[in-house]
């Protein structure tokens, strides 16, 4: 049988080190239904490798019956995951059904870099459970128990430390084959030890020689952990002796050396022959070549001579060839027929057969009876010990009890939150045993029972977006009901969700009666009532349902898909995290008060100390309603912010108005990118762009230049900018249009004193010519008014104007006359920049 141990260098002390590896795999032992598993072999590897050979430890441990084993030992890397050949140390705990597999096994290679030993860790880098080629495996349930030690302080002989363990048990056991797999350290001293080169090699290794050129041999410092898996003597010994058949015999040498032949032809597999030999009917041994005869004919003549000699000490002993044992029986009564005896003899026997049976009976159904209970003792002992590493239990008398609270994570909420374990006895024996059952149950508090969720909901009566819906805070569904008693796990995490939202819910209700602000909050009974901004109100409510049928609440409402946030839940979640960690750290004031908080050296008067208004800043802190309120606030401004861009974008076709919101948000503050376009001319005319930061009661508005302009709540406020900003941008684009297209810009301004006055915001205006100086456009464009434009043409082509006595020279009819208005909604275009570029192009000179 082919041995090998892997070895690896810790980075921590041995002692310390020693079974470290075992608490990151659920284990706390080697023992436990130990198996040692023999996969592949050295064959596979000389003297050419077979690639073909991989193989799977999840797969290995079950077929060695052992699902879920803690698995060590050594064997040869899995290159079809590392592309390399390498050695493997294995600690592998496999998958079962409860729970799933973890690697934690090590990989050696040799480095290309520099040809020295590279150890690295094999579930940093691949997550499979493979192994290849060959591989000593010592498997386990992981479970603590009785191991051998063996301490050793130097070397003696020119065998290692493996090699000697093995001939010991090799020496004490003689035949019995006795395996051995577990690890040691290697406190002290260097150890010489080889690693596979990366390459398989190309040419047959077919002699030790081979195999030592092709081997990587390097001298490693101590502190070593070795995983050693061997067998005292191989185990195909023992399945050659088996095969020496003691059961037949020969009368002489010379029917053996005639049958030789013949068997010798049958030890190599020939079938002709085993058919001759049924033809003749002949008795035949195996032959004189095969390496095992002589042994089995030394223990065959042995064996009849210690038969014989036994029947002769046997016959000196006793002095008797055969023992006779008496008869009783008993005197036969006087004046009685045989007839009579025989019925009184056959009744007697059937009594007898009939006690015999009845006592038999009866010691089987107790012995059913027992070991049943002994199996439901058995299962409630070890469901109990899945519940204790699930929650916290303690015994109290002759009872145990558990807690569903949250005082170990800091919570100061005065339920008790105890429930009592107890053996479910609702069970039959005689009858079969349901698949559902469970041998314990749980009874947890009635005020507990059911199912509780927090809703939460923001009305807003506006025509602008209404309400912006209602949420279901921790709600689950209820159990389903089972023939059996339903799990203690749903049962228990049932209990404590409503315990949570009870605990949330209580501490809401306090700060809504010591917050002070404006509008009173309104707590009645199961109901908080604030209103963050005017005519929006926060309603939070907690329903608790129990799973009585009689309660109406808990068949009409039914869960959908939608109506859970559960960002909202999550915030929760941590806003009484928090709570609680402020309460188990909760910094004493320091004397004297005036000293500052920190450090002990910091704790001291003088010119750093904290002074009463400090102190009273570092104490206070928000609580939970007013970080939910607050939240509230944000979640509005932002819904408003959305349904006034959306608006916008859906009533204005021109200019274009997009929104690009971030995905990365605070819980109080959103950021969205609004830009403002024309359709067709994006890289023509520059588009606005804003950065809306939405707060908790404002709105920050941040320009391309720097400029920041701070908006209320109020949505009509957001809508006047946004208009405003589109009117800028029509003016802003016709400039741009007019620098591509040669006009020259007159006149420009984002704010005209002149004309019709605008409700929202200011008109800009701008006043452009022609290249040629002869035509000019001037445009107003109000986020009210709207857009006009007027023409201005030279005075020869008005045909309309007086003659004027004082222009008497013909080069002053070059000069523009007065303006026209443009029609501008008969203009063909898709949009207001298109159509300026049709007007600009119509009066701009044709140069051939």
């Amino acid at each position: 049988m082919h041995c090998q141990y892997a070895l690896y260098i810790p980075q921590a002390q041995p002692s310390y080190f020693t079974f470290r590896c075992l608490a990151l795999y659920d284990v706390r032992g080697i023992c436990g239904k130990t198996r040692i598993a023999e996969v592949g072999g050295v064959p596979y590897l000389l003297p050419l490798a077979n690639q073909k050979k991989v193989y799977d430890l999840n797969k290995i441990a079950k077929d060695i019956q052992l699902p879920g084993a803690f698995i060590l030992g050594a064997g040869a890397g899995p290159f079809q995951t590392l592309g390399f050949n390498s050695e493997f140390m294995l600690l592998v705990q496999t998958e079962s059904e409860h729970r799933p597999p973890v690697n934690g096994s090590y990989f050696a290679r040799v480095n290309p870099a520099d040809g020295g030993c590279l150890l690295e860790k094999y579930s940093e880098k691949y997550h499979d459970f493979g192994c290849a080629l060959l591989a000593n495996l010592f498997a386990s349930e992981g479970q603590p128990g009785k191991v051998i030690e063996v301490k050793v302080k130097r070397r003696t002989g020119k065998l290692n430390f493996v090699t000697c363990m093995r001939q010991t048990l090799e020496k004490h056991y003689g035949d019995k084959p006795v395996g051995m797999g577990g690890a040691f350290i290697i406190q002290k001293g260097k150890v010489k030890t080889h690693i596979m080169p990366a390459e398989f090699s190309s040419c047959p290794l077919n002699s030790d020689e081979d195999v030592n050129k092709w081997l990587r041999f390097y001298e490693m410092k101590a502190p070593l952990v070795c995983l050693p898996v061997f067998v005292s003597r191989d185990p195909n010994l023992a399945r050659l002796a088996q095969r020496i058949d003691f059961s037949q015999g020969s009368g002489s040498e010379e029917e053996e050396a005639a049958g030789a032949e013949g068997d010798a032809q049958d030890w190599a597999g020939a079938g002709s022959s085993a058919d001759q030999d049924d033809e003749e009917g002949l008795v035949k041994f195996q032959p004189s070549l095969w390496p095992w005869d002589s042994v089995r004919n030394n223990l065959r003549s042995a064996l009849t001579e210690m038969c014989v000699l036994y029947d002769v000490l046997s016959i000196v002993r006793d002095k008797k060839f055969m023992t006779l044992d008496p008869v009783s029986q008993d005197a036969l009564p006087p004046k009685q027929n045989p007839q009579t005896l025989q019925l009184i003899s056959k009744k007697k026997s059937l009594a007898g057969a009939a006690q015999i049976l009845l006592k038999g009976a009866e010691r089987l159904t107790k012995s059913v009876t027992e070991n049943q209970e002994n199996k439901l003792q058995r299962d409630f002992n070890s469901e109990l010990l899945r519940l204790r590493q699930h929650w916290k239990l303690r015994k109290v008398g002759d009872k145990i009890l558990g807690d569903l609270s949250y005082r170990s994570a800091g919570s100061l909420f005065p339920h008790h939150g105890t429930f009592e374990v107890i053996k479910n006895t609702d069970i039959d024996l005689d009858k079969k045993i349901p698949e559902d059952y469970c041998p314990l149950d749980v009874q947890i508090p009635s005020d507990l029972e059911g199912s509780a969720y927090i809703r939460v909901s923001i009305q807003k009566q506006a025509p602008d977006i209404g309400d912006l819906g209602t949420v279901n805070l921790f709600k689950r569904p209820l159990p389903k009901s089972k023939p059996g008693s339903p799990h203690w796990q749903t049962k228990l995490e049932a209990a404590q969700n409503v315990l949570l939202c009870k605990e949330i819910f209580a501490q809401l209700s306090r700060e809504a009666v010591q917050i002070k602000s404006q509008i009173p909050h309104i707590v009645v009974k199961n109901q908080i009532i604030s209103q963050p901004f005017p005519s929006l109100q926060l309603s939070i409510s907690l329903c608790h349902s129990s799973n009585d049928k009689k309660s109406p609440k808990s068949t009409t409402e039914k869960q959908s898909p939608e109506d859970h946030l559960y960002v909202l839940e999550h915030n929760l979640h941590l806003l009484i995290r928090e709570f609680h960690k402020q309460t188990l750290s909760s910094i004493m004031m320091p004397h004297p008060a005036s000293a500052p908080f920190g450090h002990k050296r910091m704790r001291l008067s003088g010119p750093q100390a904290f002074d009463k208004n400090e102190i009273n800043s570092i104490q206070s802190s928000e609580g939970l309603l007013e970080k939910i309120i607050k939240q509230a606030k944000h979640i509005f401004l932002r819904s408003r912010t959305a349904a006034t861009i959306d608006n916008l974008a859906s009533r204005i076709e021109d200019p274009q108005i997009q929104a690009h919101w971030s995905n990365i948000n605070d819980v109080y503050e959103s950021s969205v990118k609004v830009l403002i376009t024309s359709q067709g001319y994006e890289q023509i005319c520059k588009s606005i762009q804003l950065q809306l930061n939405i707060g908790v009661e404002q709105i920050r508005v941040v320009h391309r230049d720097g400029r920041v302009i701070t908006l209320s709540h109020e949505g009509q406020e957001l809508q006047d900018f946004l208009l405003s900003q589109m009117s800028q941008h029509q003016v802003h684009a016709v400039q741009q249009l007019a620098k591509v297209m040669g006009w020259q810009v007159l006149s420009f301004s984002n704010h005209v004193g002149l004309g019709p006055v605008e409700s929202i915001g200011n008109a800009s205006a701008i006043t452009v010519a022609s290249p040629n100086g002869d035509y000019a456009i001037s445009v107003r464009n109000g986020p009210e008014s709207g857009s006009k434009i007027m023409v201005q043409f030279p005075r020869n082509q008005c045909k309309d104007l007086p003659k004027s006595d004082v222009l008497q020279d013909s080069k002053w009819n070059h000069l523009r006359g007065p303006f026209k208005e443009v029609q501008w909604n008969k203009m063909e275009g898709r949009n207001f920049v298109y159509k300026m570029e049709l007007l600009m192009s119509a009066l701009s000179p044709c140069l051939l």
